[in-house]
C-alpha cells in the first residue's frame, strides 16, 4: 500500500471567507430591506438611517453582485486546480 500525502486545496479557505462575507452582506440587506418595508414608504425618505443602511440601500445589490462573481471565480479556480493537482 503506498501511503499518499494529503494536502489541502490552497483555494479552500480563500472560497469559504468569501462564502461568509456573501451571507453576511446578503443577510444584512434583507434585514435592511426588510426594515424599510415595516417603516413605510411615506414616512421614511431613502437618505434616513445609520451608515449602513444607506450603504446598503445605495451599493447593497452590486456588492452582492460582485461577490457572487468573486465566489464563482474561486470555486472554479478550486475545481480546476483540485483536478490539476490530481494528475
Amino acid at each position: 500500500m503506498v501511503a499518499s500525502s494529503w494536502r489541502a486545496n490552497p483555494w479552500s479557505l480563500p472560497l469559504v471567507l468569501a462564502g461568509i462575507v456573501f451571507t453576511l452582506t446578503a443577510s444584512a440587506y434583507a434585514v435592511t430591506a426588510i426594515q424599510q418595508l415595516d417603516a413605510g414608504a411615506a414616512t421614511a425618505s431613502p437618505d434616513a438611517g445609520p451608515g449602513l443602511i444607506q450603504f446598503l440601500d445605495r451599493y447593497g445589490a452590486a456588492l452582492m453582485f460582485g461577490e457572487l462573481v468573486l465566489l464563482a471565480g474561486l470555486a472554479a479556480a478550486a475545481v480546476v486546480s483540485e483536478r490539476w493537482r490530481t494528475r
